[in-house]
């Protein structure tokens, strides 16, 4: 079985594919076991993938994206939300809120393998929303009835990416983000083509 460190900022809803996918058996058939890093920050996320203290990043990927324009060696290898599931969202707006991200030196099939089991747990929590919902509920400590509201609101069309890669939409308004933060250089490389991978998938 191979073992593997992902880096989260906390115990996030955005997490229920990867919960599903440790609770249900998908990372175990694919000879995965996947143990959760807490790093507090999406800035400590994104270092501890740099520093290689984690293999794969479960995100916001701006830090990723960044790191790739400037010639670095993290990138983004999968979308996973594309706009924030929540309620007291005051402007609508595609963001591509979380992503998974690695290094370019990470051993692709364990990538690829890690990637296919959140995939497959993401179309199984769509199916099976109160399941997922009491797995959210224990991991979290939340009462039941919240948990439930929360799955319900992260399993509407357009949170989740079906194909775990995100919309063009979500990719543009980071990068806008990026740019009119100055965390880029409107100049410089196409930071789509610079930072994002999905030949993983």
């Amino acid at each position: 079985m191979r073992e593997i460190t992902v880096g989260v900022v906390a115990p996030a809803y955005v997490n229920v594919p990867l919960w599903v996918a440790q609770q249900r058996g998908f990372l175990e058939r694919r000879g995965l076991r996947a143990t959760e890093r807490i790093c507090g920050t999406t800035h400590g996320v994104t270092g501890a993938l740099r520093d290689g203290a984690v293999d794969i990043a479960l995100t916001a990927p701006e830090g990723s994206i960044a790191d790739a324009v400037a010639g670095g060696p993290l990138r983004v290898v999968a979308g996973l939300i594309d706009r924030p599931p929540l309620s007291m969202i005051a402007i609508p707006q595609e963001f591509a809120l979380n992503a998974a991200c690695v290094l370019i030196s990470a051993e692709r099939g364990t990538v690829t393998a890690f990637l296919q089991a959140l995939a497959e747990a993401a179309g199984w929590f769509r199916g099976h929303v109160e399941e997922s919902a009491a797995i959210a509920a224990e991991r979290t400590s939340i009462e039941p009835r919240y948990a439930l509201r929360a799955c319900h609101a992260l399993a509407l069309d357009g949170v989740i990416p079906r194909d775990l890669r995100s919309s063009p939409a979500a990719l543009a308004a980071v990068t806008g983000a990026l740019r009119s933060s100055g965390l880029i250089p409107p100049d410089g490389p196409d930071p789509i083509t610079a930072a994002v991978d999905y030949s993983y998938l």
